[in-house]
Parts: C-alpha cells; structure tokens; sequence
C-alpha cells in the first residue's frame, strides 16, 4: 500500500461517490489487472483511516485495519498518558509501549522523546512503525526485559484464540492478555509503569492497587480507560483519580479530582418533594472511582440520594463540573398514556429518555414520548424501590438556571 500502486489504488477508492460502499462498477474497474486481496486490503485500509479522524486526527499517511482501528487509543487520551510518562523518564531514556498494536499509544509517546513499540503480531508492529516513526520489535511481551524501564502496557481485551476484528471484548481482569500473573511481575522490575485496563474492571481486584494511583479517564462525558499508575509513575500511592479531558486531540485535563473512595455524607430529606429541586447525575468517571463525596465536597454541595444505591442524588442547585444537572418537574408513576399526557401539559417537544440498570427499554419508549411543543425535557425511568417511576426533568439551559453539567 505504500508503493506507488498500493498508493494509486487507494487515490482511486477515495474518488468514489461512496467509498465505503462502492457500486458494482467502481469495483469492477478497480479489480481489472489487481490481485483480489490487494483490492480488499486497500478497501479496509481506505475505511479505517475515513473512519479514525476523530480518533486520531489526520490519518490519511496511516497503515491501520478496521480492528486495530478499534483496539487504538485515541490520540487525546493517549497524549495525557505520554506527557505523565515522559516526566518519569530520565534523560533521553526510552519509553516502551507494550502490546503496541497499530500504534495509537506510541504515536504520542514519540512526540515526547524516545519510544520503542513492541507487539507480537508482525503485521500490527510493521503499521505500528510506520505511524510513529519508530522502532517496534516483534516479540511477545512475556519475555521482554523491562527492569528499571518506564513502561506503558495495553493488553488486548478479547476473547483468546478470537480472530482478528471478531471477539467479544472482555473487562474481566482474566479477560485481559497478557493477564495479571505478569503484571504483578512488571510492577515489580518496571521503574515507572502505566497499565491501560478496561474501565469496567474490578478495582478493589487490580494487582498493586493498593501501592499505585487507579485512574479513571473519560473524554467529555465518555469513560474510556482505567489506568494503573505504578512505581514513579504514582503521582499519590493508594489513592483513586478521576479525569476529564476536554473535547479535542490535545489530551488537555478539563478536571481532575483524586481521594480515597467513601460514601458521601447526605441529607435524606433534600429527597423528599423533589419537585423544584435538581436531580445530578454523577459524572461516570467520579462514580466509577467512588469518589462522588469529593466532588460534592468540592463545590460545597449538600444532597440526598433519590433512591437508596441509584446513584443519583437531588440538591438545591447544580454543583459543577462533576454533574449533569436536571431540575425536576414531575415524578409520577411510570403508565406510558399518563406519561404523554402530562408531557403535552407540560409543553414538550423532543423528549430524550434516559434509565438507568435497564428499568425501561429506552429505545422502544423514546419515539412515543416526543410532542410538537417548545420545551426540551429529559424524562428518567427509574426503579424507585418496587415502583418504576417518570422522573420529568429540564435542563439549566431550558429551566434558566446556572450552568451545570460535564459537557
């Protein structure tokens, strides 16, 4: 693909009126006198770099599969790992990328200083190359030596034995390969590490949690990756960090909080007559971490929790960065004909429909509830003890209240 055919083949693929569906005949011209894989291989390759532009920004010079697309980080997150990575290292001390892949991580390793990828797939490490610029060594990450290196490591998530492109993603700690029997061996003999896992493990289950800071990372709203920092790269040991990037490539930290997981203190009776009040709805990175007494704290906030283990808390007024607020309108029982009657009193036009453990099937529910008036409400199904509940609720920008929210 990077010779002047392979080139040609994919400047032709981009000139079709679709290129991710290209009609009967484009194809037929594209085949005459081009070995079949060739053509399949430009068509993927074609669609996996129109696909990572949001995710890495100008791919057109980029090798990458529509799987390794997948498996990437995206280039934000992965500048905000490489600029804490590159405090660590010493000097022009090289920093390895582990389990590379095509290459998301070590691009923004590169851009630091010195970086070496290493993957066991050899196609993988060849793109890898490519798009950093820099040496990637075929090789499993089993018997790579990392003693008294700074080390960043991104186990892949599917299923073992799974093709490429074809598994089912696994956040279990097990699922993750290469697993936690060589973590533990890594967090011994690396002198700074970075363990990129799925943001869905079990964190009290994470080997050397305890000794390294657990990070959550999420962009704008999205939680993306759980991090474990260890060795040097600990910025404080034993504790639990959640970060917001802003929207864009840059890895630019919106906000950040960092403590040690506890309930947070609450006022029972701020629950009580809801209506008036402001449902906040945890940024998932805060609840994820249990660090939602922090944000609170932070803002000097008082709440009360909805519903016992929810998740969701109701206060006087929004309360920063760590929330989506919502001031609530109504709650009233979930009985769909009630539901949109009240919704036409109240005005509504486009309705967004959120749940939470599934209490109502969301996407089967949203198209009856949207009215032709002027407000925009968010209506919660929600699972109030034994009772499904409609929580009517509006947004500061449409009730006239402060800002509140995570973008």
């Amino acid at each position: 693909m990077l010779r002047p055919e392979g080139e040609a083949l994919c400047a032709r693929i981009r000139a079709f009126a679709d290129p991710e569906r290209p009609r009967p005949a484009e194809l037929a011209r594209l085949r005459e006198g081009v070995a079949p894989v060739l053509v399949e291989v430009a068509l993927e390759l074609e669609a996996a770099r129109r696909r990572a532009g949001r995710k890495l920004g100008d791919a057109a010079h980029l090798l990458l599969d529509l799987a390794g697309l997948e498996q990437a980080t995206g280039l934000g997150p992965a500048r905000h790992k490489a600029a804490r990575l590159a405090a660590c290292r010493q000097d022009d001390e090289v920093v390895l990328d582990l389990c590379c892949g095509v290459g998301g991580d070590l691009v923004a390793l590169a851009e630091r200083g010195p970086a070496r990828g290493v993957d066991a797939d050899p196609l993988y490490a060849a793109m890898a190359a490519h798009n950093a610029g820099v040496e990637v060594v075929v090789a499993a990450a089993e018997g790579f030596d990392v003693e008294g290196a700074v080390v960043h490591v991104d186990p892949t998530r599917r299923e073992a034995g799974a093709a490429r492109g074809r598994g089912r993603r696994d956040a279990s700690l097990d699922g993750h390969r290469p697993g936690p029997d060589l973590w533990r061996r890594w967090l011994d003999e690396a002198r700074a590490l970075c363990l990129k896992l799925a943001p869905g493990v079990a964190l009290d289950e994470v080997p050397g949690a305890d000794a390294g800071e657990l990070e959550l990372l999420a962009e704008g709203r999205e939680l993306k990756q759980c991090l474990l920092w260890a060795g040097a790269a600990a910025g404080q040991p034993g504790t639990r960090r959640a970060t917001m990037l802003a929207p864009g490539l840059e890895g630019r930290v919106a906000a950040t909080l960092v403590g040690r997981p506890s309930l947070p203190p609450l006022a029972p009776a701020l629950a009580e007559a809801p209506e008036g009040r402001w449902l906040l709805v945890p940024h998932p990175s805060v609840e994820r971490a249990g660090l939602v007494a922090e944000a609170l704290a932070e803002t000097g906030t008082r709440a009360g929790e909805l519903h016992p283990g929810l998740g969701l808390l109701v206060a006087e007024a929004p309360a920063g960065p760590w929330f989506e607020a919502f001031r609530i309108e109504a709650v009233r029982p979930w009985r769909p004909e009630r539901l949109r009657r009240l919704l036409r009193e109240l005005d509504a036009g486009p309705v967004e429909l959120r749940t939470r453990g599934r209490a109502v099937d969301a996407a089967r529910e949203r198209a009856g509830l949207q009215g032709r008036g002027a407000r925009r409400l968010t209506v919660f199904g929600l699972r109030l003890g034994r009772e499904l509940r409609a929580v009517v609720t509006l947004r500061p920008e449409d009730a006239g209240g402060p800002a509140g929210g995570a973008g």
